[in-house]
């Protein structure tokens, strides 16, 4: 999600068709308003073995068909196409408001000094895209401790445990073993690890993060 988007974002910032723009942000962003719920089902149909898209067009390039729900490796993969597909119109947005805001001066005076676009991308935008990168950063890490949804339409955890997540794990001890102390001991256990992991990235980001723009 972090480094996609930002590909992405990038590409449709530097497009100089506002047609082309507008169409392509509303684009990648439109599968964010969808309910998870309902896309996750059509997709659950798309990753069948039998009868899914995903498969039939591997076939159509001479390619065997993939166990995307079935095998411990799929399942991953298909989540992740699923996540991706779904999610990652979320930090493109964020990547495409902070390339926006980057003062033009930067690139005026990098095109004087005979930088080229690898150069500038490197010295300027990156730098200046920090502040948005350690957003993202942070909240697409939260968002992944805690992803559910995807896991427990698709897959609902299997096959064995392969795509079962703590948060599904935390629903299924809670809701269905009933056994309530368990599962706050694990939210408590999630909790912790999400907390540790944003303490580390906000204590560290003195040393990477650019927050003065002149």
């Amino acid at each position: 999600h972090v480094g996609l988007s930002l590909l992405i974002a990038f590409l449709v910032h530097s497009c100089r068709l506002k047609a082309v723009q507008y169409a392509t942000r509303t684009l990648i962003y439109f599968p964010v308003l969808a309910t998870t719920a309902s896309v996750a089902i059509a997709w659950y149909y798309m990753f069948n073995y039998d009868f899914g898209v995903f498969n039939w067009l591997l076939s159509q390039l001479g390619i065997s068909g993939v166990k995307w729900l079935t095998s411990s490796s799929g399942v991953i993969v298909a989540i992740c196409l699923f996540s991706l597909w779904k999610f990652v119109g979320t930090p493109f947005l964020y990547y495409l408001i902070g390339l926006q805001g980057i003062p033009d001066g930067y690139y005026e005076a990098a095109q004087i000094d005979g930088a080229n676009k690898i150069q500038t991308f490197f010295h300027i935008t990156l730098p200046m895209l920090t502040p948005t990168l350690f957003f993202v950063i942070t909240i697409t890490t939260i968002n992944t401790f805690q992803i559910f949804d995807e896991p427990y339409i698709i897959t609902n955890g299997g096959p064995g445990n392969a795509s079962r997540t703590l948060a599904l794990h935390v629903y299924e001890k809670a809701f269905k073993a009933y056994e309530m102390g368990y599962a706050s001991s694990v939210s408590v256990v999630l909790f912790l690890i999400v907390l540790v992991i944003t303490i580390v990235l906000y204590s560290t980001q003195n040393k990477w993060v650019t927050y003065d723009v002149e």
